[in-house]
């Protein structure tokens, strides 16, 4: 018995169909032709994103035990 239900074998395109859609082949692509797409799309890399030590430290008082406390602590100030 097959593991793999027909249902799941039908949503799955060929193969020939997604090269295709991607305007590739079974052997990839040539040296020219990922030059072409590095210069369309640009790298395949995410851009790190830079947060300074003051903001890092300040973004551990932002979670919900924070609040609570400072709601604890407002509580406690105005039932003194």
């Amino acid at each position: 018995m097959d593991s793999i239900s027909s249902t799941e074998t039908d949503k799955t395109p060929p193969i020939e169909q997604t090269l295709a859609d991607l305007h590739t082949s079974s052997a990839g692509m040539t040296g020219s032709e990922a030059q072409q797409r590095l210069q369309q799309y640009g790298a395949n890399a995410l851009q790190e994103k830079i947060v300074s030590l003051l903001m890092h430290f300040l973004h551990y008082f932002c979670g919900p035990i924070a609040w609570m406390d400072a709601l604890r602590a407002a509580v406690l100030a105005l039932c003194g």
